[in-house]
């Protein structure tokens, strides 16, 4: 069949820009140690592996999870916490299970480092148009970091034959340390990277930073984080089945893949084809404390507060330095997304976010209903009230936290320590118990290490030597609380019993606040959306109004970046 001379050079480019379009795929998730790498972080590394795979080509997509469990090798080490409700009795369990990832390797810091600087260079055909990072993991600030300009992602940091976790610098690897090597060993064109972890915004610092004392950025790196560089993120849980499994990362994976993380059936909605509408729409889904965030959000939210600063000095001459600052604060309250010229688009999408959000917000908590469309001064008081009676709840709940634990290393851990070194019935024989109660409580003298994480610890090790030690272990985990107390009920005098009567008077108060703190930074939180999108609505009003190209091109290349297909 002939086509016209113009169909066929239409087809032809089209053929060659498809056989040209090539991704590489980097799914990443450390998980710290048994204790932290929890089971939802094991379903949604598999989703996204696995799918994306099936959607791109297996020799496209590599996986880099926990211990490195694959179905090639016996797992030496179970790296994946998981809670599991039993029927029978109506307990939850902790157990270790093996995080099997087909062709998965080991997600240490020297893990990485060799498959950016040994295995993708020596890739044929890795010349790839984009690179896709993905990481569900775990995030801390770095050591000494107080502005927290260079945040880590935590790897995998277990030592097997020891049960105990290597040195900070083994398990951080830092926002630098990861620019460097996309940088220097990524040959993509561009780097297009998904984060869910605790302080993950931070690592918008790769592409976003300061030239002359104005934002600047890499149009070429970009990404999307469940959170801003200074705040926790949620939805990280062992107990997958229960209420608190929600959050960005759970939504994003969801939205990315159109399959439910948990049980892998098909969601209502079909997946989005780029992480830039996945992105979006995970934040109109997540009603926890999450602030979803761009790198072009975070470089408008850079450009707001450069714009706010003293003495700021526009860099062209359209706007005057006092007619540039009061645009930027009327449009705060009232945008006019006609007055940013080329970033308008940018502007009314983020005004479309913003009403979604607050739609959002207001069907999920009532409370903040009065607080969402207020003047931004009212927002930034609010903001300061909600953050000074967390603080003061959490100093509260802390002091109750410290006097509870007295009472109870004084009058219940001591008579417990000495009944069960005196052979006291415990349900276990003498070897489980040196190992394991009386192991435990040893550990918490010596370095005040809490019974979850070192069993763990030995759950991790033994699940995959001696499992029916291991089932012991778990059967005892759960029932020791139990056991404990009834003893102690049995066995202690009336100033004793007066004593522990006093301490779940205490244990109930710090609950409490703990209750209200946690509600008070979720609301905080909360609002920072509703603050940071309009900052950014009024920056790139600004930014457009005074016609500043160079921010204005970064804006539009920031986007173009996001909205990178695979």
């Amino acid at each position: 069949m002939l086509f016209p001379r113009s169909s066929r050079a239409l087809m032809l480019a089209a053929t060659l820009a498809a056989s040209a379009a090539r991704a590489e795929v980097f799914v990443l998730s450390g998980g710290d140690s048994p204790a932290g790498n929890h089971y939802s972080q094991y379903l949604q590394t598999k989703l996204l592996t696995d799918e994306l795979r099936a959607q791109l080509g297996a020799d496209q997509v590599d996986v880099r999870f926990g211990a490195g469990n694959n179905y090639v090798t016996a797992p030496q080490v179970f790296d994946v916490h998981r809670i599991v409700s039993r029927s029978s009795d109506g307990r939850s369990y902790h157990v270790m299970s093996p995080g099997m990832i087909e062709g998965n390797a080991p997600a240490t810091k020297a893990g990485v480092h060799h498959y950016f600087e040994t295995e993708l260079p020596a890739r044929p055909g890795v010349e790839a148009d984009a690179f896709f990072l993905f990481v569900t993991d775990h995030g801390m600030p770095n050591e000494n970091d107080s502005d927290y300009s260079n945040n880590c992602i935590d790897l995998w940091g277990f030592d097997a034959a020891t049960m105990t976790t290597k040195p900070f610098a083994e398990q951080c690897l830092s926002q630098r340390e990861l620019r460097s090597l996309i940088k220097t060993h990524v040959p993509a064109r561009r780097t297009i990277f998904a984060m869910t972890q605790c302080f993950s915004g931070g690592f918008h610092e790769m592409s976003v930073s300061r030239q002359n004392g104005y934002p600047v950025a890499d149009v070429n790196l970009c990404g999307f984080t469940a959170v801003t560089p200074d705040t926790t993120a949620s939805g990280c849980t062992p107990d997958v089945d229960g209420p608190g499994y929600k959050g960005y990362e759970r939504y994003l994976a969801q939205q990315l893949t159109g399959k439910n993380v948990v049980n892998g059936q098909p969601m209502a909605y079909a997946r989005k084809a780029t992480l830039k509408e996945a992105h979006l729409a995970a934040a109109l889904e997540d009603t926890a404390k999450d602030i979803p965030f761009s790198t072009s959000d975070h470089f408008l939210v850079k450009w707001a507060r450069t714009i706010a600063a003293p003495g700021f000095q526009p860099r062209t001459e359209t706007l005057s330095q006092d007619a540039m600052v009061a645009l930027y604060r009327e449009s705060l309250d009232t945008p006019n997304p006609e007055r940013a010229g080329p970033l308008r688009e940018a502007v009314v999408a983020r005004q479309q976010q913003l009403a979604g959000t607050i739609a959002l917000l207001r069907r999920y908590d009532p409370e903040l209903r009065d607080s969402l469309e207020q003047p931004l001064a009212s927002i930034e008081t609010k903001l300061a009230a909600l953050k000074a009676e967390q603080r003061a709840l959490e100093t509260e709940a802390s002091a109750l936290d410290r006097e509870s634990s007295r009472l109870w290393m004084e009058h219940g851990f001591k008579p417990w320590k000495a009944a069960v070194s005196a052979g006291v019935d415990t349900g276990l024989d003498t070897q489980q118990r040196d190992e394991f109660e009386l192991g435990f409580m040893t550990e918490l003298e010596q370095s005040g290490a809490g019974v979850g994480r070192g069993s763990l610890f030995r759950l991790a090790v033994w699940s995959a030597t001696q499992p029916s030690k291991a089932a012991a272990l778990s059967e005892y985990v759960t029932l020791r609380d139990p056991i404990r107390t009834t003893w102690l009920d049995a066995n202690s005098t009336e100033t004793q019993s007066a004593h522990f009567e006093r301490i779940d008077v205490l244990s109930d108060q710090s609950n409490q606040k703990w209750t209200r703190s946690m509600k008070a930074e979720e609301q905080h939180d909360q609002l920072r959306r509703v603050l940071y999108l309009r900052q950014q609505i009024a920056a790139a009003i600004a930014l457009g109004a005074a016609q500043d190209q160079a921010a204005v091109q970064t804006v539009l290349g920031l986007e173009e970046c996001e909205r990178t297909p695979f």
